[in-house]
């Protein structure tokens, strides 16, 4: 009697398992995928961010009208809102560089690209 038991419980575990391995498994790589294909999709958002930002700021540069400034704001804001800290205050100060005509511009520019590559190198190793 007892192994007649035992035995029943043994197939009721396997059924169990058979049945609830496959959804486990469905749910697990459906949930990574997500997630991949979330952390895609703001690497996209973030690399754009960043074009739309030098393509601004290069307009800004060939003539510094109101509209402009409104542009260069705008995207100055949407590329700060995807970066790291770091790539947040060279956005800040290049913008700012623009803006004043100050000396240090080009020093400037320069790290500001490197942040933005630097930012967006790091993102895709996670």
């Amino acid at each position: 009697m007892n192994e007649t038991i035992l035995s029943i419980i043994a197939i009721s575990a396997t059924g169990i398992s058979a049945v609830l391995a496959p959804v486990l498994s469905a749910f697990i790589t459906t949930r990574a995928q997500y997630r991949l294909k979330v952390l895609e999709l703001f690497f996209n958002e973030k690399a754009e961010a960043y074009k739309n930002f030098l393509i601004v700021s290069s307009s800004y540069m060939k003539d510094p009208s109101n509209e402009n400034a409104v542009s260069l704001n705008t995207a100055t804001s949407k590329a700060i809102l995807f970066s790291t800290s770091h790539t947040q205050e060279k956005i800040a100060l290049y913008a700012q560089y623009l803006i004043t005509d100050s000396k240090n511009f080009p020093d400037s520019q320069a790290d500001v690209l490197l942040a933005m590559y630097d930012d967006l190198r790091h993102f895709k190793e996670r």
